[in-house]
């Protein structure tokens, strides 16, 4: 078996940036990836440097054959796919593990470096939030640092001086890379779409059953974030309309099967009210707006459907955060007649369940034929029952309602929503169960509220023939101060992480953070076609066409070029990096001592001139120029051992020795010594 020879000194030492470059694109994806590959990355690494340090040898080419087929097959089985964001991702970082193995030229490690700018691209596509902003740029600059080290030997020798070099160049493109942000013409759709990822997200479902929302109430993620166009309303008003439900088994509540379509337009006389929203991704496409919902506001980025449940849904499940514009009305008049289809779905009950619950019923409406009293009359028994509203309920059994009404007295949201819309319906009063949530915090840094899941709520709809659907929520009987007040003042802190996240100091560092956050989504990640318009409008361009945002990014690229022709203008020739600049000076300190220095002489050739007229310098000056050839102009191999900082150093050491020999002391005949040069 034949293994290739190790790389040269000066290439490992090169090669180690883009190992790092690499390994920092594998780290942007540890989160999203499945662990084995993170640690095929990090085992290939370890493997690699151990090579370059230790003798170590790199695996022959048959196991890396072996390996490569073996990690394409399980990346294909476990995604059922090669393509897509999240599968490509994988097989992107397997691979690239792979070649480290392999890594011994700069062209080798030039193809490192690729990997990790397309891993760079593939996390900017699946997550653009402000706090992996650090990363995505530490990321870059760590990546361009690795080109600078592979493309000059001398940059090559300090990572640190690579790394500054790269900072110092993105920043210098950095003002041209805002102007094409703010000025390139934009479409009203994407260029191009990166396939969802399908991953658990915590949230309202399509069904609720005793306990299921309690789970959410502990939760502390974000669900939205509200803007209102004028005056918000009361915390009793925000009651944000979610999922509504149908189908009872006795047990669970499920959004049912019955035919859904586009909702008319509502009836009022309070007019409506404008919320700008900024949705989490909820893995289910449930979308949320302040109960009731009369109309969207229509948006290309952004499909979404208001049904004849006026419950909002979005055509695809999104994993990003979505923008959407609703309008509601918080006195709504439904004067649509309700259906036979839709009394009977709503009248349904199960057999042979929860007897004693149906027993209650009927006596309740016995006494109070007309449905509006009969639904005052369950709340009555709600709220003489002595019962308990807690988010730790003792569980029931099968039938739920059953067990709470009669044995438990103890429940949350869901509990008193389930048995109030089942005492409803065994009354003959149409009725269903809507999820969403209740209440909202205000960030005073953003201007906006922002709903947590921690809010999470469930109350009943009833139909009145005089006023349509009619919002009843028979927890605020039970527990009065819900309509006013958040779960964090109703229950015990060690709810949601204890006292010290709920100090006020840090809720106002939360705050702070989630307004810049929400800044960063709405002004830089949601920055589309709208946003452009209005931007050229405040600055006195409404009308511009493609035409004229053409001609404007073409004068900023024109401007921005001159300055990088100034730039590169200024560092010409020699003047490149600090060891060339310490060179050049050493080049016109002989020329002041009169050795002529023409553009096509090389470095040995002038430390024989300077030899010549300063022979007590002469070892010192060919011993530098020695190095600083091999260092330039040699082939691979020939400079190492050459330390870049110490010949500089050297340098630096001579040019006052020189400096003082030229001041007191008359060089010996230049031109004798540039004819003999010659000859």
């Amino acid at each position: 078996m034949t293994v290739a020879a190790p790389a040269p000194a000066s290439t490992e030492r090169a090669l180690r940036l883009p190992f790092a470059a690499l390994a920092f694109g594998v780290l942007l994806h540890a989160d999203r990836m499945p662990l084995w590959c993170s640690l095929t990355a990090l085992a290939a690494l370890i493997w690699r440097l151990g090579a370059g340090q230790t003798r170590w040898r790199l695996p022959p080419i048959w196991l890396r054959t072996i390996l490569t087929l073996a990690l394409v097959v399980l990346v294909g089985s476990l995604f059922r796919s090669l393509g897509g964001l999240t599968a490509g991702s994988a097989l992107l970082i397997t691979m690239g593990s792979l070649k480290l193995l392999e890594t011994r030229t700069v062209r080798d490690g030039r193809i490192l470096v690729g990997t990790a700018l397309f891993l760079l691209v593939a996390a900017c596509l699946d997550r653009q939030g402000l706090a992996r902003l650090p990363l995505y740029a530490a990321s870059t600059v760590l990546s361009v640092a690795a080109l600078l080290a592979l493309g000059s030997s001398a940059i090559g020798a300090s990572p640190r001086l690579a790394v500054l070099r790269a900072g110092r160049d993105l920043a210098f493109a950095l003002p041209f890379a805002i102007a094409c942000f703010l000025f390139f013409p934009r479409f009203a759709g994407p260029l191009w779409g990166a396939p969802e990822g399908s991953r658990a997200i915590t949230g309202l479902s399509d069904e609720m059953s005793p306990g299921s929302i309690t789970e959410l109430a502990i939760s502390d993620e974000i669900a939205f974030r509200v803007r209102f166009d004028g005056r918000a309303p009361s915390p009793r008003q925000r009651y944000w309309r979610g999922p509504v439900l149908h189908d009872f088994d006795g047990f669970t509540w499920r959004r049912g099967s019955i035919p859904r379509f586009q909702a008319a337009p509502l009836a009022g006389d309070g007019g409506t009210l404008k919320q700008d929203i900024t949705l989490e991704p909820n893995g289910r496409g449930f979308a949320f707006a302040l109960d009731t919902p009369d109309s969207v506001e229509p948006s290309a980025a952004t499909r979404i459907l208001l049904d004849t449940d006026r419950q909002l849904r979005l055509l695809r499940a999104p994993s990003q955060p979505v923008r959407y514009t609703v309008f509601s009305r918080l006195d709504p008049q439904d004067a649509t007649a309700l259906r036979a289809w839709q009394r009977k779905a709503d009248l349904d009950l199960p057999a042979r369940s929860n007897p004693r619950s149906l027993a209650l019923a009927q006596a309740l409406r016995d006494s109070n034929p007309r449905d509006a009293d009969f639904a005052q009359a369950a709340l009555g028994y709600l709220r003489r029952g002595d019962f308990r509203y807690s988010l730790t309920p003792p569980p029931l059994q099968q039938d739920s309602v059953d067990d709470l009404l009669f044995r438990t007295r103890e429940g949350f949201c869901g509990h008193f929503a389930s048995a109030f819309a089942l005492l409803m319906r065994a009354g003959g009063v149409p009725a269903r169960v809507v999820t969403g949530y209740l209440g909202g915090e205000w960030n005073g840094y953003g201007g906006y509220f922002t709903v947590r899941q921690a809010e999470a709520h469930a109350w009943t709809e009833v139909w009145l023939e005089d006023r349509g659907w009619t919002r009843i929520d028979p927890t605020t009987v039970v527990q009065p101060a819900r309509l006013e007040a958040s779960l964090r003042t109703l229950l015990p802190d060690e709810s949601f992480g204890g006292s010290l996240l709920q100090a006020p100091w840090t809720r106002s560092l939360f705050d702070y953070w989630d307004a810049g956050n929400q800044w960063w989504q709405r002004r830089v990640v949601g920055f589309n076609l709208q946003s452009q318009r209005g931007l050229l409008d405040r600055i006195g361009l409404p009308d511009a066409d493609y035409r004229l945002l053409a001609v404007l990014c073409a004068g900023v690229a024109g401007l921005w070029l001159s300055l990088v022709a100034w730039r590169l203008r200024r560092e010409t020739g020699l003047r490149r990096d600090p060891l060339s600049r310490a060179w050049n000076e050493l080049r016109e300190a002989l020329a002041r001592g009169g050795v002529a220095s023409p553009q096509q002489a090389g470095p040995l050739d002038l430390a024989r001139r300077g030899a010549q007229i300063w022979p007590d310098l002469g070892p010192q000056l060919e011993s530098i120029a020695r190095d600083y050839a091999n260092l330039r102009y040699a082939a691979e191999g020939a400079a190492d051992g050459i330390d870049a900082q110490g010949l500089r150093h050297r340098i630096r050491l001579l040019l006052p020795r020189l400096r003082r020999s030229t001041m007191h002391s008359k060089p010996a005949d230049p031109e004798r010594a540039t004819r003999s040069a010659h000859r």
